[in-house]
């Protein structure tokens, strides 16, 4: 028979591979299935055939080997796009664009329906904006994003579908933060005992491990510009218009929200609680065209 000691090791052990065949499946596994309703997310909203001819145009740009070029191409409620696996996995990708990406012009955003639902990550801080109101007008108009804006962003995108670095990373972040816990578990277990030490180890790896996957979504996003924007000037306009189209928003919104909106968004319109705001990440083009310009001064 196994002793308590026993168990809470095993436990904590069974713990380590858990979250990567949680994060497989949620990635891997994207049909309808009776149990991926619990995890997958998606706009109600069919993507329009002009943002279905973007993505078409702009796979045919993506550089590199497509091993499985399988792409679901939808909508989400969110302001900034999502992916999901890859185009290195036998099921392909899926690609969720922000709904501003399928508009067509603001008739078009008008006939999406009653209202339009934002996502601003958390279930209580999603907002409905009625078509009739004023507001919603403004909102709309801001939204609206230039051909080039839309080019960069499902390009930019494409690209970080296949990228196996960063499909990777959170896995092997995820390996050595718990494996890293496990000393710390039997080390603590000596003055605490084995269910505080539990706690402690497994509540300490999971809590850096958000830490991490913040980091790693800013160096995603950084990575994925600089790919794009160095695959020509229409790239880096569209890089440019999109990150100030985001901010106009942000702006907009700030004074939606109210006193919320203090909390949550920055006086130029970046959004406080991304890794890598959207006025960093136009700092970087600027810092990547400035190092293109030296190099070809020196050659």
């Amino acid at each position: 028979m196994w002793t308590y000691a026993q168990w809470v090791r095993q436990v904590y052990l069974g713990c380590i591979p858990a979250y990567p065949i949680g994060y497989l499946l949620v990635h891997c596994v994207r049909d309808d299935f009776f149990f991926t309703k619990f995890y997958v997310k998606r706009s109600d909203l069919a993507p329009s055939e002009h943002l279905k001819e973007i993505v078409e145009n702009e796979f045919d740009n993506l550089e590199g080997d497509v091993q499985h070029p399988r792409l679901h191409v939808t909508l989400t409620d969110s302001l900034e796009p999502s992916v999901f696996g890859g185009f290195f996995l036998k099921n392909g990708a899926e690609i969720q664009f922000p709904l501003a990406a399928s508009f067509v012009d603001i008739e078009y955003a008008r006939r999406l329906g009653g209202h339009i639902e934002m996502d601003f990550g958390q279930t209580r801080n999603r907002r409905k904006l009625e078509n009739s109101s004023s507001i919603a007008e403004e909102m709309l108009t801001r939204m609206m994003l230039s051909e080039k804006a839309k080019k960069f962003i499902v390009q930019s995108q494409l690209q970080r579908a296949n990228d196996g670095l960063l499909f990777s990373l959170p896995l092997f972040g995820w390996a050595a933060l718990s494996t890293a816990g496990y000393p710390m578990l039997l080390m603590l277990s000596r003055f605490i005992g084995f269910t505080a030490s539990f706690v402690a180890s497994l509540g300490g790896a999971t809590l850096a491990y958000r830490e991490l996957l913040k980091k790693l979504e800013g160096f995603a996003a950084l990575r994925t510009d600089e790919k794009t924007v160095r695959m020509g000037r229409q790239y880096e306009e569209g890089a440019r218009e999109y990150l100030a189209t985001q901010m106009a928003v942000g702006r907009m919104l700030k004074k939606v929200m109210g006193s919320e909106g203090k909390l949550r968004i920055a006086k130029n319109g970046d959004l406080l609680a991304d890794a890598v705001p959207y006025s960093r990440r136009l700092r970087a083009i600027d810092q990547l065209n400035l190092m293109e310009a030296e190099d070809k001064e020196i050659d």
